[in-house]
């Protein structure tokens, strides 16, 4: 009746922690009670609505109308703003579009082939239906200056007006544009702030991030003066304002964000990974160049990335509340510190652990800490065998056991994802489902996928696994592993590794010596379950989100059997000698 009595208490506990690891990237319900002085959301909704009725890519007619309106909103203002002005063939155009993939695929590693660049270029040509070469292709990107006395520093906000040649680009980047929009009407009126402040609004940003370019090689003047450069942007048309980028040496900039944001969603793992995969932003040029930056994103409904979904009409009002006041936050408070306070030395391991709030660390203290637990589990490890614990070849099966069913449950998410892919490219030929449909498809197959895996997982350990203690030293041993590849290569995400250990290890020594009653068991469990699953599950989410975004599909495999890593941790709490 106990034993029944505690996975009841801990099961609830654990979907728990799940629905609160779902709410972290979900948006804030929207409130109106924001007065006259702060941002008006409905006013951004009104903006968004002007800018995003047509597809507006930067070779159309179209982007001329959204132009003149960014235009027209400041002359209503009575702010002033630069054109930044170019025109390239679009040969030239196309040139440097295929210096622009080729960087990025050297970035992941990647070598184009002759044969894969002169497809490119063809299909570009395609995309666009543009067949004169010699064709005069005009871009203009607008700068907007608030400008302040005394002082030379200033902070550039920035957000790309072009959109994709699909859609009409609601959420990419008309949702940043607008929100940028209402934003200077709020600068303009506020007469204390003691930084400039530079709108950029960039012109093909979706194609080359020429626009950008141009801006820093035109304007090298201003780079002694703008301290920090913030980027908004998006990958989807839902979901919470995530920072998912930022600059090196970020310790200070974070914690100024933090303090600037009145909701803040950010994961220091996450911009280790982006800057390993295959994507760019107008920030990119800026962080090449040596400024500071941040660079903000929703990242929900991915499917309506770069496709028809991106319309005014999937952008839901509590999202463009969320991303305005997260716009207008980061205006105001770095218009108003000192600027030169964001330089630092160390990197911030920062992650939520509930919607909105964060744990914010030093790196440096992080790398020590994940240094002193992998001493530390490796000296219990050995403590356990002295004490008798288990044997030597209790250890090796359970090695054995432990990789064979992860290996198996990789083996098995290959198969269940790359069987339907064949299916889908081989057997319906020519015909490809919606983003959406693609989307939907592979939500269904990774939890299918991870019911699956989860069964296999459990029925595996429960035949195999005999010694707890000899179970426990190899969950150490890959934790260790894992703990320090993180260190060597994506020290953003050690924690991820490094708390998972300590807990392991501070969970058996807890069992080995203090837990003596039925209420010191469901405390110390629940206790294991509430921090793994506040550091894991957020991150397990956001990777699937990277997946669905621009991932290969491959991917699902290998994050299945990180799953099924840390589904076996879970089984330590069920686990009786």
């Amino acid at each position: 009746m106990k034993k029944n009595y505690e996975k009841i208490v801990l099961t609830i506990l654990f979907f728990l922690v799940i629905f609160n690891s779902f709410m972290i990237i979900k948006e804030r319900n929207y409130n109106s009670s924001y007065s006259d002085n702060n941002i008006s959301v409905k006013q951004v909704s009104n903006h968004l609505y002007q800018i995003s009725r047509e597809n507006h890519n930067t070779f159309s007619d179209e982007i001329n109308q959204v132009r003149s309106y960014i235009k027209e909103h400041n002359e209503k203002l009575g702010t002033s703003y630069e054109i930044d002005y170019y025109s390239q063939t679009f040969q030239e155009f196309v040139q440097n579009y295929i210096d622009e993939i080729s960087k990025e695929a050297r970035k992941s590693g990647i070598k184009l082939s002759k044969e894969n660049i002169d497809e490119q270029a063809e299909n570009i040509s395609k995309m666009y239906n543009i067949k004169d070469s010699k064709k005069i292709i005009e871009h203009q990107s607008i700068l907007v200056k608030i400008d302040q006395k005394n002082t030379e520093d200033a902070i550039l906000l920035m957000a790309h007006y072009d959109n994709a040649n699909i859609g009409t680009g609601a959420g990419d980047d008309g949702l940043a544009v607008a929100s940028l929009l209402e934003t200077i009407r709020v600068l303009k009126n506020n007469k204390e702030n003691k930084n400039d402040v530079y709108i950029l609004f960039t012109d093909d940003e979706e194609t080359t991030g020429e626009g950008a370019s141009r801006f820093i090689k035109n304007n090298k003047d201003l780079k002694n003066n703008i301290k920090l450069v913030i980027n908004f942007e998006a990958r989807g048309v839902s979901g919470s304002t995530l920072m998912f980028e930022s600059s090196k040496n970020n310790y200070n900039l974070i914690k100024n964000y933090l303090k600037g944001s009145t909701y803040s969603t950010v994961f220091s793992f996450a911009t280790a990974v982006y800057g390993h995969m295959p994507n760019s932003s107008d920030l990119s040029k800026f962080l090449d160049a040596g400024y500071n930056g941040l660079n903000f994103a929703v990242l929900g409904k991915p499917y309506a990335y770069h496709t028809v979904d991106d319309s005014f009409d999937n952008v839901k009002l509590k999202t463009i509340n969320e991303y305005a006041k997260t716009t207008y936050d980061m205006a105001i408070y770095f218009s108003n510190i000192d600027l030169n306070s964001l330089t630092s030395d160390d990197q911030a391991t920062v992650f939520n652990f509930v919607p909105g709030k964060v744990i914010f660390l030093s790196q440096k203290l992080v790398n020590i800490f994940s240094l002193i637990i992998i001493f530390l589990s490796m000296l219990w490890t050995i403590n356990l065998k002295k004490l008798k614990k288990y044997t030597a070849k209790e250890f090796l099966e359970t090695f054995k056991n432990i990789w064979l069913i992860t290996l198996k449950n990789g083996i098995f998410a290959f198969l269940t994802t790359i069987i339907p892919t064949i299916f889908w490219l081989i057997i319906v030929i020519g015909e490809y489902p919606s983003n959406k449909l693609i989307t939907i498809l592979i939500e269904l197959l990774f939890i299918f996928q991870l019911i699956l895996i989860s069964k296999f997982t459990l029925k595996g350990l429960i035949k195999r696994i005999k010694s707890k203690e000899a179970y426990i030293s190899n969950l150490t041993l890959g934790y260790i592993i894992f703990t320090i590849l993180t260190l060597l290569f994506l020290q953003g995400g050690v924690y991820l590794f490094s708390i998972p250990l300590a807990l392991i290890t501070l969970y058996s020594i807890y069992e080995t010596y203090l837990m003596r009653s039925c209420l010191n068991s469901i405390i110390a469990k629940s206790i294991f379950i509430i921090v793994f699953g506040v550091v894991v599950i957020p991150f397990i989410l956001l990777l699937f989100l990277c997946l669905l975004m621009s991932l290969p599909i491959m991917v699902l495999p290998l994050l299945c059997m990180l799953v099924s890593f840390f589904f076996m941790t879970i089984y330590i709490l069920h686990k009786n000698d």
